[in-house]
């Protein structure tokens, strides 16, 4: 079978890919910021009559535009699997649902999706949803991501994210920190903000003026304003104590899980579907009780927090992205199958 994987963001493709290709031929179509209207459509058309079988990874641009245009060209129909995440939920009302075929969604988006249809069919109809609805997170590469038990533990808080998105709150989460610091201050606790900061726009600016504004003592505070690579990230990631994710909305949190798999201990904001994926020891429905949890587990002897480590490991162990990428596959089969 030819599959042909088009999508706008490869982040998430790689295990899905060398899976597809250990028993499939597979070709990408990527989509970039360089491509207009004008050119994308014309060769992500010419790409479809080259595959058996589309893999989209994401619905949002193309896929809109592909079931659309099959729609429009019923002799080049095609069978369509696609995954759905975060961010592109909002594009839902603009896929021609009649011709996917399979749809993967983790369960928290599951939920989201549910509700957003409610919300739109109030006004018009939408097409009804593929039969074929697996709920499933991603993944994380479990393997990769591995505890350093013999590590002596310190009091470094992390929060890795891309830090201009409202939705990720980091503003809040130097507030939090300003109060952990007021509260507990005589530990040697140390957040790093890790992602996406360059200081710009406006809520780059009101982070900047909150950083100055507290004047925390030296060395309380360290922002890293790029993503790490790949190998460098496992290594830092090992090194943390605690993940704070202040998000108000997650559909999986890819670096939240990669952290608890890293023996660091997460501590969530209760986001809608949270229950999904995390303990309620470890979800927090405030920002004072992102600080009180924070000190008690400051307050735990250095042997119970090693313990700990083993603990948190085991919460995210159920998310292989190695599995999920075999079932993804399965799933392409099985559509091509009953085509």
């Amino acid at each position: 079978m030819k599959i042909g994987v088009v999508t706008a963001n490869i982040n998430f493709s790689s295990y899905i890919m060398d899976e597809m290709k250990k028993h499939h031929e597979v070709s990408l179509w990527h989509w970039t910021p360089k491509m207009g209207t004008k050119e994308y459509r014309p060769s992500v058309e010419a790409f479809i009559d080259t595959v058996d079988l589309i893999y989209s990874e994401f619905i949002q641009l193309p896929l809109p535009h592909i079931t659309q245009y099959l729609s429009a060209h019923p002799e080049k129909i095609k069978p369509i699997v696609a995954r759905m995440d975060g961010l592109d939920l909002y594009s839902h009302k603009y896929v021609d649902w009649r011709r996917v075929n399979a749809l993967i969604i983790p369960p928290v988006q599951y939920d989201r999706l549910i509700e957003s249809r409610k919300y739109i069919e109030a006004n018009r109809k939408l097409v009804p949803l593929p039969e074929i609805i697996v709920k499933t997170n991603i993944g994380i590469d479990t393997e990769m991501f591995q505890p350093d038990h013999q590590r002596t533990p310190t009091y470094n808080i992390v929060v890795h994210a891309y830090m201009l998105r409202e939705v990720k709150r980091i503003y809040t989460a130097i507030q939090i920190f300003y109060d952990l610091i007021a509260k507990d201050g005589d530990k040697p606790w140390r957040l790093i903000l890790i992602g996406g900061y360059d200081g710009s726009g406006e809520y780059g600016t009101i982070i900047q003026e909150l950083i100055q504004e507290y004047r925390f003592p030296l060395n309380r505070l360290g922002i890293i304003p790029k993503n790490l690579p790949r190998q460098e990230w496992v290594n830092f990631i090992r090194q943390q104590d605690i993940y704070w994710a202040a998000s108000v909305k997650e559909s999986f949190g890819v670096s939240v899980a990669e952290a608890a798999a890293s023996g660091v201990h997460p501590i969530v904001n209760c986001w809608r579907g949270v229950r999904y994926l995390y303990p309620k020891e470890v979800i927090t429905r405030s920002p004072a009780e992102m600080v009180e949890a924070t000190i008690r587990w400051g307050n735990l002897s250095d042997g119970e927090k090693i313990k700990n480590r083993a603990h948190v490991r085991s919460i995210v162990e159920q998310w292989d992205a190695k599995k999920t990428a075999v079932g993804i596959r399965e799933i392409c089969e099985e559509v091509m199958a009953n085509e």
